[in-house]
């Protein structure tokens, strides 16, 4: 169900609508805790489960923004499950039921990595194929000369820095809060004081992004 992005179209390239998908969750949820409310918990339970599919099909393998729309779909999704459980209405076997199809949503939680990887070239295409002379020379302005005279050393050099960055968060995802916002943290706080001004001007802030992962993920446990 995933999102069929056009990569070829770069930093051009079409997005998942973010009204629409929020309005999509929002009926889900919504219906969801009618169901709940009417007593017919089980179901309730399972269309709330086929949202969370939802969330992680937006939230896999796209860009920043498509990933933060999963985690905000993730959240209000787990919220909802929690006041399901809170109720009180389901059985012991439908909460054990529950708890084996939150330990599979759990193990297929998007993984943060191709979603920083698919950003990195989509800045870097955007920064080396500038869509008009007027971005060409705003960029040039934001890069330095540097830029203006060699357009892809400069853009190649930012994709490798950011993919270093990148790199770092491999074990990122298993590790606690602290040390997750740490790491995080050391990242944001270098990219300023990069050498290269493509990467003060365009490096998103991974600690922020990996706070909201955590909290949506952390809502369904």
């Amino acid at each position: 169900g995933q999102y069929t992005y056009r990569w070829e179209d770069g930093a051009q390239g079409a997005l998942p609508s973010i009204l629409a998908s929020r309005k999509l969750v929002n009926f889900g949820v919504a219906q969801a805790r009618i169901w709940r409310e009417s007593g017919r918990t089980a179901e309730a339970a399972d269309l709330l489960l086929d949202v969370s599919m939802f969330a992680r099909d937006l939230g896999a393998n796209g860009v920043l923004l498509t990933s933060l729309i999963g985690d905000a779909a993730y959240l209000m999704t787990f919220n909802e499950l929690r006041n399901l459980v809170l109720s009180g209405k389901l059985t012991k076997a439908q909460l054990a039921d529950l708890e084996k199809k939150l330990e599979t949503l759990d193990h297929d939680f998007p993984s943060i990595r191709p979603t920083l990887t698919n950003e990195n070239l989509s800045a870097m295409d955007a920064a080396l194929e500038p869509s008009s002379i007027g971005e060409w020379f705003e960029l040039t302005a934001q890069g330095g000369w540097r830029y203006g005279l060699s357009t892809r050393a400069m853009t190649l050099a930012a994709f490798e820095e950011r993919e270093s960055y990148i790199q770092r968060t491999k074990n990122l995802e298993k590790a606690d809060f602290g040390a997750v916002k740490k790491e995080a943290d050391a990242m944001e706080a270098e990219a300023p004081s990069s050498v290269n001004p493509l990467i003060r001007m365009s490096t998103p802030s991974i600690a922020s992004h990996q706070a909201a992962t955590l909290n949506a993920r952390s809502s369904s446990r």
